[in-house]
């Protein structure tokens, strides 16, 4: 796991930094209004795709490794039918919602570019599901960093060349996704002889998936819902304010996290496949002290850390808001990476999905009422409150409820020795925690890095003063 878990953190850590990148880049070239505008065609292109195409990505990852190389023809086959049906279906959807006139004026003229959008990103995540289920993540790593790259390159020419706002981020997206998938598409899909869809296959998919989509669809509107009605009620100009700093904090803390998850679900996966229960308890306790060692420390630092990051990653017109959103974000999204990442994997692997659907609904119903209750009230404030409350709720039926299905694994003194590491770091940090500037960020993560590292050392972490020390050992014995 520790192998996979490099490979992906480069694979997602170097377009992670590019993403930050970007965000740096569009708070100073994009207006509030025009960011507020990408962000709400965005979130409605995530929706349509949550809502169509996540039972087949998530049916790709969980049944891939079942079947052998000579029965993969009738499962790709199958895959691609259901994704050309995919299309059929959002683009009947998407014309639909245009001609009843449910597009204000100021998206008319790209919706079709946000179906461009739908279609081909829709497909790129499919092809990323392949590489991960075939335990390829050297090929996932450049497929995903190429998108990234290209996307941030593409975006900046189209808005220095053409003066585009939220239309050159979209095109960039687009251009990015097609160029990778040009060149991948022959080795992923190599050799398919199209027949159409083997029911079976189709039902196997949709019985596994179809509950994670409304699992999906409930948590998009948990994270999503809170910048569509900001800009419905209070404006574009407040949805991109918080999309933007909410959108930095949360794929900071999310993309770590995700590292996590790319690394061990395949491997617990291929495990309870071959019947290897010991195994999947090993995995799975690595799991989440992995989760917590790195989420539970990143989320202490962005919080004492909030106004200096605001101050050197935003643009003047966003920093007060990225002061305020990023304590509440780090800490949300902390509980959300942990419901989706540890809790939800009770229903996944006991294959029982549909009762995932329970504790998500609830918080997306919650966040709903919430927020329109709160955002007229309190607006940002009124989304950031709404939303960790949701989630709060989610994780904690996810909890109640997931006990019943499969006995998720917690090794407490594991947890505890994070939790210590990380209340000595952030008392090393308070002391610096008010400079300023970008010597003083160094200095401050350079720090809470140096104390946690040497903490998670001291306190054997997981084994890891044990495991290093054997591997010494490894290569003295071979020398």
């Amino acid at each position: 796991m520790v192998g996979h878990f490099l490979t992906y953190f480069i694979a997602r850590g170097l377009p992670g930094i590019i993403n930050f990148l970007a965000i740096f880049l569009y708070s100073r070239l994009l207006t509030p209004e025009e960011y507020g505008k990408y962000a709400m065609i965005l979130a409605a292109a995530a929706l349509v795709n949550s809502l169509l195409l996540s039972w087949l990505r998530l049916g790709v990852l969980r049944y891939y490794p079942s079947y052998s190389e000579g029965e993969r023809n009738a499962f790709l086959s199958t895959v691609l039918a259901a994704f050309i049906v995919y299309t059929a279906g959002s683009g009947l959807l998407v014309t639909g919602a245009a001609l009843a006139g449910l597009f204000d004026s100021g998206y008319a003229g790209i919706w079709l570019l946000g179906l461009c959008l739908l279609w081909v990103n829709g497909f790129f995540d499919l092809n990323l599901e392949i590489f991960r289920a075939d335990l390829s993540p050297k090929s996932y790593g450049w497929f995903y960093f190429s998108k990234a790259a290209l996307t941030l390159v593409v975006s900046l020419a189209v808005i220095t060349g053409f003066h585009a706002g939220e239309e050159a981020l979209i095109i960039g997206s687009i251009t990015a996704s097609v160029i990778p998938l040009a060149i991948v598409m022959p080795k992923v899909w190599r050799g398919l002889h199209f027949r159409l869809v083997d029911w079976s296959i189709l039902r196997q998919l949709l019985a596994y998936g179809l509950p994670l989509t409304l699992t999906l669809t409930m948590g998009f509107i948990v994270d999503s819902s809170d910048r569509l009605l900001l800009g419905w009620l209070n404006g574009t100009e407040a949805a991109g304010l918080y999309a933007v700093t909410y959108d930095f904090a949360q794929q900071t803390m999310i993309l770590m996290m995700t590292i996590v998850n790319l690394a061990a679900y395949p491997l617990i996966i291929h495990a309870m496949e071959k019947g290897r229960m010991a195994e999947v308890k090993s995995r799975m306790e690595q799991n989440v002290v992995f989760l917590i060692a790195i989420a539970l420390p990143a989320a202490g630092g962005m919080i004492l850390l909030s106004e200096n990051i605001a101050r050197l990653f935003f643009g003047e017109a966003y920093r007060d808001a990225a002061a305020l959103v990023i304590p509440w974000i780090a800490l949300v999204s902390f509980i959300q990476g942990m419901k989706v990442f540890y809790l939800d994997l009770a229903f996944q692997l006991s294959k029982q999905t549909s009762k995932q659907i329970v504790p998500v609904a609830s918080g997306a119903l919650l966040n709903i009422v919430l927020n329109l209750w709160w955002i007229p009230l309190y607006g940002i404030q009124g989304a950031l409150a709404a939303t960790g409350a949701a989630y709060l709720v989610s994780s904690v039926l996810s909890w109640q409820l997931g006990k019943a299905c499969f006995a998720l694994p917690l090794p407490g003194k594991e947890v505890l020795k994070v939790m210590a590491a990380t209340a000595l770091m952030i008392a090393s940090l308070y002391p610096v925690h008010h400079f300023h500037g970008i010597a003083a960020l160094v200095l401050q993560v350079l720090i809470g890095t140096a104390v946690y590292a040497a903490c998670s050392w001291g306190l054997n972490v997981q084994g890891i003063r044990d495991t290093v020390n054997i591997n010494q050992l490894k290569l003295k014995v071979k020398g």
